[in-house]
């Protein structure tokens, strides 16, 4: 039996959202922001994309850093990876796997405004 990979870490962040500065902007600094956060906590969200991302089809040789960005209230999904081994159909599965968790991400709220423009950045550490 072979190694087999499995997602070891996740961390995301918004990047950035032109809506979220304005409001800010008009709130001031003491508006209370609340990044999008997957509901389950990070252990579950990677017991998620385990489950679905089968990998014992993946050769070993697809370990690393895998970057997903997400915008337009996840309609946009796109993953990339500085492993050459990575195929492009690797990295659609990959967005495919995490489309199937958007329902389970908290909103992006700030202040009492619910923010649907902005880009949150997902690093998924692959290990074998």
């Amino acid at each position: 039996m072979h190694a087999q990979l499995k997602v070891e870490t996740i961390t995301y962040t918004v990047l950035v959202s032109a809506q979220k500065d304005s409001i800010v902007s008009d709130l001031g600094d003491a508006a209370q922001i609340k990044e999008p956060k997957y509901i389950g906590g990070s252990p579950l969200l990677i017991r998620k994309l385990n489950e679905s991302l089968k990998f014992d089809t993946w050769k070993k040789k697809k370990a690393g850093m895998y970057t997903a960005l997400i915008t337009q209230n996840w309609e946009s999904i796109s993953v990339t990876s500085a492993n050459k081994k990575a195929k492009d159909s690797d990295l659609a599965a990959i967005a495919v796997a995490l489309k199937k968790t958007a329902p389970l991400w908290s909103s992006f709220i700030v202040g009492d405004t619910a923010i649907q423009r902005y880009t949150l950045q997902l690093e998924i550490n692959l290990v074998r």
